[in-house]
């Protein structure tokens, strides 16, 4: 298939998809109990797995929209999908959890430190950290054994965001992170920084379309951001990135209010097309 790209934005209480492609709104799903935090997306299966602040870790068909018949309660700061399984960290902990929310164990990360944020690329676990009133990413074998630590960051006057990757080829050296988070010659890691309890800056690079950057994706060549449109704070947006890290489109201004966290499914299989037609002629006939 072509590169066909689809981006889940969770937004308030309901998670958004966009052809980031093509710019089509394919519409929304959920209605959750609170405002949703974090998500992550298993392709494999067709399952998104999401958390709001009502304290409750959720499972979604993200072709059909539809709610799978399992929902637990849970204390999570973020979620990644690690060999099919569903990793939610809070603080040290990450309790690893089968695709129907069951329960397969938990382990701790080898760290005295506050962790605020966990990402999982590349065979290896990415934490940002609080030691002494400094803030340090550090690296973790997926056991939570500690390999290695690097950069520091003053979290009293810049606080820290999520951690997440992108795919960018152009930038510069001063717009990627430092050597020990350069994952190979085109993964990267970045993140977004916080002044006080609002997400702000990109490590990347500041978009001219955003106000406020609050989560990153990586898409087949470049990547996507979320956030606070420019124009309106009151608006939401969605931007496409290219490999150079210039802006191909802004999206969902009219449907996006305050997005929290963006997953980027690649291609597509044709049964999630076809799904996301079936829904649309459903809508149109609901409406005559």
């Amino acid at each position: 298939m072509a590169s066909y790209e689809l981006a889940l934005v969770a937004d308030g209480n309901k998670i958004h998809r966009f052809d980031t492609e093509s710019g089509a709104y394919l519409g929304s799903f959920g209605r959750f109990g609170g405002t949703l935090r974090d998500m992550a997306t298993d392709q494999t299966t067709g399952s998104t797995f999401a958390y709001d602040n009502s304290g409750v870790l959720s499972k979604y068909n993200y072709s059909t929209g539809n709610a799978e018949p399992v929902a637990i309660t849970a204390t999570v700061s973020s979620l990644n999908l690690v060999g099919g399984e569903v990793w939610a960290q809070n603080n040290l902990t990450v309790t690893r959890y089968n695709q129907n929310l069951g329960v397969l164990g938990s382990f701790t990360l080898a760290s005295t430190n506050s962790i605020s944020s966990m990402h999982v690329l590349n065979g290896k676990i990415f934490t940002f950290e609080i030691s002494a009133g400094t803030g340090f990413f550090r690296r973790y074998s997926l056991g939570g054994v500690f390999e290695s630590q690097f950069g520091a960051y003053n979290p009293a006057t810049t606080g820290f965001g999520r951690i997440g990757s992108s795919r960018y080829i152009g930038g510069g050296s001063t717009d990627l992170l430092t050597a020990p988070a350069r994952l190979s010659s085109t993964d990267v890691l970045c993140y977004t920084f916080l002044t006080g309890a609002t997400p702000g800056v990109s490590s990347m690079y500041t978009t001219s379309s955003l106000s406020l950057v609050r989560d990153t994706a990586a898409t087949h060549t470049g990547g996507v951001y979320v956030g606070q449109s420019i124009l309106n704070a009151a608006q939401g947006a969605l931007v496409v990135l290219s490999p150079t890290v210039s802006e191909v489109a802004v999206l969902g201004t009219s449907i996006l209010t305050a997005p929290q966290a963006v997953n980027v499914i690649v291609a597509p299989e044709p049964g999630s097309l076809l799904a996301f037609g079936l829904g649309g002629l459903l809508l149109l006939r609901r409406k005559k």
